[in-house]
């Protein structure tokens, strides 16, 4: 099957091309990725009418000139759609979501992230009208709370994937209900301002043991008591967030590691009170690793690094990001002197990021990439420049820069006078 661009190139071969490659039998997905900045409205509601019936996928992330006619249009022509992506589209009303949502009974992914007119009574008619919806996206939808959260858990028991970054109002009954969702494998609640510890214990209360990703970033109240219960309940769990948790220190940590050996995705940015103990505890016991996120946590030293990548178990370690952190060249010559070695049981190519560390010389970096070779990426202050689309990433009270497509670079520590 040809992608969007593919066809419109070639309808434009001749008359003939151009009415087979208009058929409709062809239009399965309407991806608006490399469009949706400059493709008038006009343009954009044809091309999607033109599926039809075999229309199954549309894809209009930050297509503001998307109007309320046009997502109408797009109903009336097309009511087989089962994946939908509006994010940021942030002219849509709230009507037009509802009646989007109320002729759209095939959809089983939904993402509405971004979207400021997604309220309460929007979430309500996903309970009602979605029952076979398996992934939702409702990332800072400002206007939601938890009484329109648990119409959501309530109403689509099919659900695995639901992200609900910054609702500020979640109550534990809502998140006891989410923890009741049988099949639910990945659930974000990243600057859910208002979980703590008694969230933590009614997510788990009822728990089937299916949840395999989870993301509590920047949930401040949350305690080592949170950590506790995790690695008790769900100690199936790969893939962990808790960066800007800032109450959360090694005796939490030291306590979790052991139990999560499944663990391959830790996040542990800007944790100021954790230590070497929870890097060693990580050595010791997390052989699936494979990224693991350090920048900003200051009390971690030299030592404790070198004793992570190179004695440690964790072997199939691929990135580490120590931006920010108080290391030296000593860790990047350790770390690309076991590289050299021969008997160095890594195969897979290691990326290591060091930025706004002031403590790493230009030189100490070139010395490391010619050690290592091949198997050695660093990106640093002194190569960041010659990658392509770095942009800044903000965090608590700073910017982190990381590689992001199709955006353009800035310079995170530029004063511009």
């Amino acid at each position: 099957m040809l992608e969007m661009k593919d066809l419109l190139k070639a309808s434009t071969v001749n008359k003939l091309w151009r009415q087979l490659c208009f058929d409709s039998s062809l239009w399965k997905c309407l991806d608006m990725t490399l469009f949706y900045k400059t493709i008038p409205l006009e343009r954009l509601v044809q091309f999607g009418t033109m599926g039809g019936r075999f229309l199954k996928l549309i894809n209009l992330r930050g297509c503001i000139q998307l109007t309320d006619y046009g997502l109408c249009s797009l109903v009336n022509a097309c009511p087989n759609i089962q994946v939908a992506y509006l994010k940021d589209c942030t002219t849509l009303s709230t009507a037009s979501l509802a009646y989007f949502l109320r002729n759209m009974p095939h959809l089983h992914t939904l993402d509405l992230s971004g979207v400021s007119s997604v309220r309460n009574d929007t979430l309500e008619i996903i309970g009602q009208q979605l029952p076979a919806l398996e992934t939702l996206d409702l990332r800072w939808c400002r206007q939601i709370t938890g009484q329109g959260v648990q119409k959501v858990a309530n109403g689509c028991r099919l659900l695995r994937y639901l992200r609900i970054d910054g609702c500020s109002q979640l109550d534990v009954d809502t998140i006891a209900d989410l923890g009741k969702l049988p099949n639910l494998s990945h659930l974000s609640l990243a600057s859910c301002t208002s979980i703590s510890d008694g969230h933590i214990i009614q997510l788990f209360t009822n728990a089937t043991g299916s949840l395999m990703k989870l993301g509590l970033s920047n949930c401040a109240k949350i305690t080592d008591a949170s950590l506790r219960l995790i690695a008790l309940c769900a100690p199936q769990i790969t893939h962990l967030k808790l960066s800007g948790c800032l109450q959360l220190t090694d005796s939490g940590f030291c306590f979790l590691i052991p139990r999560l050996t499944q663990l391959t995705h830790l996040d542990l940015e800007d944790l100021q009170h954790i230590t070497a103990n929870t890097i060693q505890s990580l050595a010791n016991h997390q052989p699936h690793l494979r990224h693991l996120c350090l920048s900003n946590c200051t009390k971690i030293d030299d030592a404790a690094i070198v004793s992570l990548v190179v004695y440690g178990v964790c072997h199939h370690l691929q990135q580490l990001e120590l931006d920010s952190c108080n290391i030296t060249d000593t860790t990047l010559d350790a770390i690309a002197g076991h590289f050299n070695q021969p008997k160095c049981p890594r195969e897979n190519e290691f990326k290591i990021e060091v930025l706004d560390c002031t403590n790493i010389t230009e030189k100490g970096v070139q010395t490391a990439l010619e050690k290592a070779g091949p198997l050695l990426k660093i990106k640093s202050f002194y190569s960041w420049p010659n990658e392509q689309n770095v942009r800044p990433r903000q965090s608590i009270g700073r910017y982190r820069r990381r590689l992001i497509d199709s955006e353009p670079i800035y310079a995170a520590s530029c004063i511009i006078l």
